[in-house]
């Protein structure tokens, strides 16, 4: 259940087949791996949701300091975008367009959620009880940074039952 603006995109745009399984080319997987086996057969390539998550944390750190901005975002293109360039699961251009819309999203993000109530409030609650907030903030961080894996478990159990 991750639905990113990169995920909500490559659901409505038209489906598009990740570079590793497009019969037109003639891409082999690296060291013997199969599609199945990173179970990507059924998602569109365009955008790349990665590239959309890695892109907008990066940006946010780049917006608290310049100098581990610089440094995420090298470790978000080296570490998450050229392997998957690599390994064929993207096209060039869905990376980066997922950095773009990661960017767009953070910075719009960036201006625009400090003004909501919900922000206000978990500020508040942070400044009244951190011992509970900072916890409970590093979980959901924790999920944002792995795409929300255990989430998507969760809801996949809740579905079977």
């Amino acid at each position: 259940m991750r639905c990113w603006p990169g995920c909500l995109l490559s659901k409505t745009l038209p489906f598009r087949p990740r570079p590793l399984l497009d019969p037109d080319l003639p891409f082999r997987l690296p060291g013997g791996l199969t599609a199945e086996a990173l179970g990507i057969t059924t998602e569109s390539s365009f955008p790349s949701d990665h590239g959309v998550l890695f892109f907008a944390l990066a940006t946010g750190i780049w917006l608290v300091s310049r100098r581990a901005g610089l440094l995420a975002f090298t470790w978000a293109l080296v570490m998450i975008a050229l392997p998957r360039l690599y390994l064929g699961l993207h096209y060039a251009s869905d990376l980066l367009a997922g950095a773009a819309i990661g960017v767009v999203v953070s910075l719009a993000g960036a201006r625009l959620l400090p003004r909501l109530a919900p922000v206000k409030w978990a500020a508040a609650w942070a400044s009244r009880q951190p011992a509970l907030f900072y916890p409970m903030f590093f979980v959901a961080m924790m999920e944002l940074a792995t795409m929300l894996v255990d989430v998507r478990a969760l809801v996949v159990v809740l579905r079977q039952a």
